[in-house]
């Protein structure tokens, strides 16, 4: 048995564009995606998909070792 491949930007990319995809003609008004700070890549990935930072949240909760503080979203 194989180890599964590591995920890449590319599997990201196409994960958040599906969801657009598919949301929206099924009545969502809005995608949320949390991110943390420290996650830059994550922020960017999220940013040239057409969402925007909204918020800031503080001390929300804990992912990784990392307390997630930045709320984007899209409207749809």
């Amino acid at each position: 048995m194989t180890a599964p491949r590591p995920a890449t930007k590319a599997d990201a990319t196409a994960i958040v564009t599906e969801l657009i995809i598919r949301t929206a003609p099924i009545g969502y008004h809005a995608l949320g995606a949390i991110c943390c700070s420290e996650s830059v890549a994550s922020i960017a990935l999220h940013e040239s998909l057409g969402l925007s930072r909204v918020e800031q949240l503080r001390e929300i909760g804990r992912e990784f070792d990392h307390r997630p503080n930045f709320y984007l979203q899209v409207l749809l």
